[in-house]
């Protein structure tokens, strides 16, 4: 449940992202388009709300992540990335139903039913599942009916997971760091977007690759990436407008460790950085054994990685609705060395080196 009292405001790094910047020249064609979309189907609730939604730059965050996408393209990513910061600001982070998970329960159950089936008729739509709607049809005009079909499992789960949280937000319940690392990936919204990198291109990874194991374990940790990173930036946001409802790794590192804030952070950044090195690991193995469709579907992976990166630094988003901004430090790798990690944290990292390391010497090995 939000605090109204402040929490001590921690130094966060800048983080650790290895990866060339680029941007899409589409950027202020796709924000123009963007600003007709939630018009048109009326996403937001007032011109206050939209207004905080355009100060999010959702275009800027999917030039970045998809440099190289045809203008069309763009614009649904673009307008896909407003209506997910819709979602969180109407019903999860934010709201009326955000300690209601009952009534979220309802909402959520319309949506899926939208991503899935969006050419039956459905009495009072909400204007989000209006807009979700139309871009469930967009994608069925841009996408493969298999690439179509992995958007809508990963959308499927990201909504059902935010019951989960709404729950622990209205009985007060901060989850522990095992049940949190099952979860987060899945509520972060990111998977969605790992599922159409390649739609992003207009060509189709082969289900042999998108299937494999390294790649499967490579998306994982590209998800945990960005998502320990997001918890981070928007810890900051929280602690200093005293608005946490304690569904961010900070917190959770905290309460089960009974540690200070600040090693909780290194604890985290720890997370990031190991979980990096896995990435580009994983990545170099990848690719030795990759296809054409593979190949492309990693670069984008990394301008994802990097333009989120780049995002988070300058998004009104992360800076609170009165823009307070965070101030620069020091890159986050090796500046938390020596210190103790967290089990719980430290043993997810050690998992997915280890199936990596398996899994990947299992593919290239396959049986007769």
């Amino acid at each position: 449940m939000p605090s109204s009292s402040s929490t001590a405001v921690p130094v966060i790094p800048t983080l650790w992202a290895p990866f060339p910047s680029a941007i899409n020249p589409g950027q202020e064609r796709a924000a123009r388009a963007n600003v007709d979309w939630l018009d048109r189907h009326r996403i937001c609730a007032s011109p206050r709300e939209q207004a905080w939604i355009r100060a999010s730059c959702p275009e800027g965050l999917a030039a970045r992540g998809y440099p190289l996408a045809e203008p069309e393209r763009l614009r649904w990513a673009t307008d896909f990335v407003s209506l997910l910061f819709a979602i969180d600001d109407s019903y999860c982070d934010e709201g009326p139903l955000v300690n209601h998970p009952a009534d979220l329960c309802r909402i959520v159950t319309q949506l899926q039913w939208v991503v899935n089936t969006p050419h039956a008729r459905i009495a009072d739509l909400t204007p989000i599942a209006s807009g979700l709607r139309d871009l469930r049809l967009r994608l069925d005009e841009l996408a493969h009916p298999v690439q179509v079909a992995r958007w809508v499992a990963t959308m499927r789960t990201y909504l059902l997971t935010q019951t989960w949280l709404a729950h622990n937000r209205s009985a007060g319940v901060v989850p522990s760091l095992n049940d949190y690392l099952l979860v987060r990936t899945e509520s972060g919204g990111i998977k969605p977007f790992t599922a159409i990198h390649d739609v992003m291109g207009g060509y189709v990874l082969p289900e042999r690759d998108w299937t494999s194991s390294p790649v499967t374990i490579y998306a994982e940790a590209f998800d945990l990436i960005i998502c320990a990173e997001n918890d981070l930036v928007s810890y900051y946001k929280e602690a200093v407008t005293g608005t946490s409802d304690r569904q961010n790794f900070v917190d959770i590192v905290m309460a089960e460790r009974g540690c200070a804030i600040e090693e909780a952070v290194a604890e985290v950044v720890l997370l990031h950085d190991r979980t990096m090195r896995l990435y580009l690991t994983l990545r170099t193995q990848i690719e030795a054994h990759a296809g054409t469709e593979l190949r492309r579907w990693l670069d984008t992976s990394d301008a994802w990685l990097r333009g989120e990166h780049e995002w988070s630094l300058e998004a009104r988003r992360y800076t609170g609705r009165n823009g307070v901004r965070r101030p620069a430090h020091h890159a986050s790798r090796h500046a938390h060395h020596g210190l103790r990690p967290e089990p719980a944290l430290s043993r997810r990292a050690h998992l997915l080196v280890e199936r990596a390391r398996r899994l990947t010497q299992s593919d290239r090995n396959p049986p007769k």
